[in-house]
C-alpha cells in the first residue's frame, strides 16, 4: 500500500501551498518513525494515517482544530479521505449512522456552532445535514489531527494507550512535529480531548480557567496564538452533549474571545 500523505479531496487553489508543506512535514515524520531502531513500532511506519485540514478550512470565520487520540482500523489510508466520504456522502461510520456516531456527531455540530454565531444546541442542524455541504465553500470545515498517527486495528473500543504513548514519545525526539503541524494549520481554537498530560507537545500553554471539567489555556505555537480547550473525549457515552461539551466550550470561547480574534488568512 502506498502511503497517503495527502487526501485526494478538491481544495481551493489558495490552500494548495499549505498542503505541499504538510506533505513535506508528513514525509519527514514517516522517515523519523521508520528510522527508530529501538522501537517495535517502526514496522508500522508504512501504515501511518495522516491528517490535516478539510477543504475551505482557511476561509472559515473561525479556524477550529480538533485533536483526537488515534485512527481506528484504517491503517495506511488518509484520515481525511475516509471521514470526508462518510460525512458528505455515505453518512455511515463503521455501520453506524452519522447522527448516532457519538464522536462525529459532536465534532460536526460543535464546529458548526462555533462557526455560526454559537446558537443554542437545539438550533444546530443534525450532523448528517451539516455533512451535505461539509468542506464546500459555504459549508462547515475544520482541521483534525490525532495524537498518534498509528491506527488502532483492534476490535475493542478502548484507546491503545501503549501505542499512543510510544508514538508520541518517538515523535517528540527533538523534531517538534506536533508544533510544526499546528503552526501550518494556524488554528484560532484548538480543541483536544482529555490529553492534558501531552499538552506541552503543542507549544507553550498557560492555564486560564475551568468550567465543568473543561479546561482553557492560552497556547502559543511557533508564533501562532490560539485558545486551547481540553474537553472530555468526544466518544464518552456518559457525558451530555450540552452540559459537558457545547455550553462550557461556547462559554469559554466567549470569555476568551481575544485569543481567537486573529484577522482572517
Amino acid at each position: 500500500m502506498t502511503l497517503q500523505f495527502l487526501p485526494t479531496l478538491n481544495y481551493p487553489e489558495a490552500e494548495r501551498p499549505i498542503l505541499k508543506r504538510l506533505e513535506a512535514l508528513f514525509e519527514e515524520w514517516h522517515q523519523h518513525i521508520a528510522g527508530a531502531d529501538d522501537s517495535p513500532y517502526r514496522e508500522f511506519a508504512d501504515e501511518m494515517v495522516f491528517d490535516g485540514f478539510y477543504p475551505n478550512y482557511f476561509s472559515q470565520n473561525l479556524r477550529v482544530l480538533f485533536v483526537g487520540l488515534e485512527a481506528r482500523q484504517i491503517a495506511g489510508y488518509n484520515y481525511l479521505d475516509v471521514l470526508y466520504a462518510a460525512y458528505s456522502k455515505g453518512r455511515y461510520i463503521g455501520g453506524i449512522h452519522l447522527d448516532k456516531a457519538r464522536f462525529h456527531w459532536r465534532l460536526l455540530r460543535i464546529a458548526y456552532g462555533l462557526q455560526n454565531g454559537m446558537p443554542q444546541w437545539e438550533q444546530i442542524p443534525n450532523a448528517s445535514d451539516i455533512g451535505e455541504t461539509f468542506g464546500a465553500k459555504d459549508g462547515t470545515s475544520f482541521a483534525f489531527m490525532n495524537l498518534s498517527k498509528l491506527s488502532n486495528e483492534e476490535d475493542s473500543h478502548s484507546a491503545d494507550w501503549t501505542s499512543i504513548n510510544a508514538f508520541h514519545s518517538l515523535s517528540e525526539r527533538g523534531a517538534s512535529f506536533y508544533q510544526r503541524e499546528i503552526a501550518l494549520l494556524r488554528p484560532q481554537i484548538v480543541i483536544t480531548m482529555n490529553i492534558q498530560s501531552h499538552l506541552n507537545s503543542f507549544g507553550n500553554s498557560t492555564y486560564l480557567d475551568c468550567e465543568r471539567g473543561v479546561t482553557f489555556w492560552e497556547l502559543e505555537t511557533l508564533g501562532n496564538r490560539a485558545l486551547l480547550i481540553d474537553a472530555f473525549h468526544f466518544s464518552a457515552w456518559n457525558k451530555n452533549d450540552i452540559d459537558d461539551y457545547y455550553e462550557p466550550i461556547r462559554n469559554g470561547v466567549r470569555r476568551h474571545a481575544h485569543l481567537c480574534s486573529e484577522a482572517p488568512v
